[in-house]
């Protein structure tokens, strides 16, 4: 039938992006992959191949969002009867007795395109890809697809791959928007609910692929967020309460988080910014700046009305005493978070612009919102214990320690740059990475099924190639389809490490099978034409079999086409090295034959992290340039400025030396509280910016104490 007849080719049908970079927007979005274990270990067993069809139609049937579902049960069969070339499903009727089905598997078999595609080496595992839609149907307009590979479109002139090409015009005229979170959760949803119906112990499914990692992240990021934001409110209060011991020390705090978190969630939805992977630190973040801001100002007042006893008196003398050092703290945060609005990736630069609103907005409830909310509040005097001198127990602390460093200040001052030495030793051996499979953990479903695929199928990402040979019907020059085969054999000499290419998938594969079906099906003639005036008539012959296949290899001049290799899921940085190899290798074999471009989302993927780590630099050093700026301004003396940054970074460089050690040798505790709490806190901050961190930790942690003015003269 129609469903039948899509064939092999959408299994890796890609869709084109908009923008210049003229990428392609997805992989096969989803991925089932069912692994027979148990008795039947051979996917060729009747039982297993009627489960098969039963699952792969339930999918067909009940999935919403998607353009088709592609497995053994649809895939292609091109032979010849006689010198005429039948391009046609492979199953037409499902095989009825064990020989029937020996009859298939030797037909899949000496077909080398499903090997480690379709099936794996050796019979245990297949898959079951679902291809979903490019666009949301929640917005449905009747804009036509100028982007879309679909039957209709099959790289026509009006979409064609050139440098003058920046899809302006499909951008303007399509509002189309893409597929939605909403709408990939319910797709991954109603796929687990038909896998927990056919799973069974001859029929094990796993589930993988770019959309459902991509769903399970953004599932265990709003998890985590919701606990560490619930779990960061209970300490706060109770530490809160301990400091104060009294309601309003714990009320009053909450009253302003609570009002910045909405003001600045309101202007995220004002701005059409979402909720990602790098903002979602953002609340936590300000639940910290918000309480430290007015732990500052309620301490002193608390401190002044248990001896006057006078709201106003003792609201207008905590203002006074510390009103600028919280304008002063909080314009420095501001100024040095707004550094992220300048990178290149989008999420971080929203980091940076909402963040840093975030905090600004936070200064003004603290200055204006909580002095009023004091200001109505009835108090009652709470006396403190102290000696006869009137010091309290964190007075005679505070004095304490001042006494220690500046009695031994060259003591203090030897041990410290030991300390940071030996910290900035072990910090040197940090190495950036970028590898989210291992953010999960070992037993996540996901992480289970995509290892298993790796291992079994050679790969679950792909990279996309685009072969451009700038000219019309380029493509029928056997010069370069002889390349395309040479770099299919061979491109792994110059894979190192994890890295490895699994299969190449390309129009050659159509060339060959066609070359061997006119050619009485014979296994030698399973090769390249010499002759270009065969090539293209080998390329007539099987568009005019009705087949699509093509459409999603080749642009419809021949001058342009793909290439997809199959890798494993790997650090990305580790993928970068190999696309920046591969490119080299790439160019050196096409020579003048044709241009080679990487593309793809496992490009993408690189690209962006490459893009973020080199922004995070650049606003690194720009915030320290801007916040010692604004030091040196707002003191008013270069020298004490600059100083006044070194106790800022030097506790964050060793406190952050330690926590990555201790956190490092937790995970391997095979104590399981432990281990989880260690995995827990890596997950969680593994992929949000250092500076944001160091930000954190300073109001959590440094700015919770008191401030220098409070401390005694000596």
């Amino acid at each position: 039938d129609a469903q039948e007849s899509r064939g092999l080719g959408d299994v890796y049908k890609r869709q084109i992006v908009k923008g210049t970079s003229k990428i392609f927007a997805r992989v096969c979005a989803s991925k089932v992959f069912p692994h027979p274990v148990g008795p039947t270990s051979n996917i060729f067993d009747l039982k297993f191949f009627e489960k098969l069809y039963g699952f792969h139609t339930a999918l067909e049937r009940e999935l919403p969002h998607i353009e088709s579902v592609d497995s053994l049960i649809n895939a292609r069969n091109t032979y010849g009867v006689e010198g005429e070339l039948i391009v046609e499903p492979l199953i037409d009727v499902m095989p009825k007795t064990q020989q029937e089905l020996d009859d298939l598997k030797n037909t899949i078999t000496n077909n080398s395109l499903f090997k480690n595609l379709l099936y794996s080496e050796d019979f245990t595992m297949t898959t079951v890809t679902i291809d979903t839609k490019t666009y949301s149907g929640e917005n449905l307009t009747n804009t036509a697809s100028e982007l879309d590979f679909n039957d209709e479109l099959d790289f026509n002139d009006e979409l064609d791959f050139n440098d003058e090409l920046d899809f302006e015009a499909a951008t303007k005229s399509d509002t189309r928007s893409y597929l939605s979170d909403a709408e990939n959760d319910q797709i991954i949803a109603t796929a687990q609910q038909v896998m927990s119906r056919f799973n069974a112990d001859n029929f094990e499914t796993y589930l993988s692929g770019s959309a459902a990692i991509a769903g399970i992240f953004k599932q265990a990021l709003m998890n985590d967020s919701a606990v560490f934001i619930s779990l960061m409110m209970i300490v706060i209060m109770v530490v809160l309460f301990a400091l104060f011991r009294r309601v309003s020390g714990v009320v009053l705090p909450l009253a302003c988080v609570s009002l910045t978190l909405i003001m600045t969630v309101s202007l995220m939805s004002i701005f059409s910014a979402p909720f990602t992977m790098a903002t979602q630190i953002m609340p936590t973040f300000l639940l910290a700046v918000v309480t430290s801001a007015s732990i500052h100002l309620l301490a002193v007042f608390y401190k002044d009305f248990a001896s006057t006893n006078d709201t106003k008196k003792s609201l207008r003398y905590s203002m006074g005493h510390s009103g600028l050092a919280i304008i002063m703290t909080s314009i420095t945060t501001a100024v040095g978070l707004w550094s992220f609005s300048f990178s290149g990736v989008a999420p971080v630069a929203d980091l940076g612009v909402f963040a840093s609103s975030g905090v600004m907005v936070c200064l003004v409830f603290t200055l204006v919102f909580l002095p009023s909310l004091i200001s109505v509040t009835k108090f009652k005097s709470i006396s403190q214990k102290a000696d006869k001198d009137g010091n309290t127990f964190m007075d005679k602390l505070l004095i304490g320690i001042g006494v220690f460093a500046t009695s031994r200040p060259k003591l203090i001052i030897s041990v410290s740059a030991v300390i940071i030495i030996c910290a900035a030793i072990i910090a040197s051996q940090l190495r950036f990475s970028h590898f989210p499979l291992q953010w999960l953990t070992e037993d996540n479903f996901a992480r289970v099924a995509t290892e298993a695929v790796d291992e079994n199928l050679k790969g679950s990402l792909t990279l996309e190639v685009i072969i451009d040979t700038k000219k019309t019907n380029g493509l029928y020059n056997p010069e370069v389809l002889k390349v395309i085969d040479d770099v299919s054999q061979n491109i792994n000499a110059i894979s190192t490490g994890n890295m490895f290419v699994g299969k190449v998938i390309s129009y050659i594969d159509v060339i060959k099978e066609t070359n061997r079906a006119l050619n009485e099906n014979r296994d030698e003639f399973y090769a390249i034409p010499d002759d270009p005036d065969l090539i293209a008539q080998e390329f007539l012959l099987f568009e005019g079999s009705s087949n699509n296949d093509l459409a999603s290899l080749v642009d419809s001049n021949y001058s342009k086409a793909r290439l997809t290799l199959k890798t494993p899921f790997i650090d990305s940085l580790e993928a970068n090295v190999f696309i920046d190899n591969a490119q080299l290798y790439l160019d050196q074999k096409f020579g003048s034959l044709a241009k080679v471009t990487f593309t793809g989302i496992g490009t993408l993927m690189t690209v962006t992290f490459e893009e973020a780590i080199y922004s995070s630099g650049v606003s690194y050093i720009l915030a320290f340039s801007l916040i010692a700026i604004l030091m040196v301004l707002l003191i008013g003396n270069v020298k004490i400025g600059l100083i006044s940054m070194i106790p800022n970074l030097l506790p964050i460089i060793i406190l952050s030396t330690i926590i990555g050690v201790i956190v490092g040798v937790a995970r391997l505790s095979p104590n399981y509280l432990i281990e989880r709490s260690a995995a827990f806190y890596v997950e969680f901050f593994r992929n949000i910016p250092l500076l944001l961190q160091i930000f954190f930790w300073y109001f959590a942690a440094l700015r919770a104490l008191p401030l220098p003015q409070d401390a005694e003269a000596i």
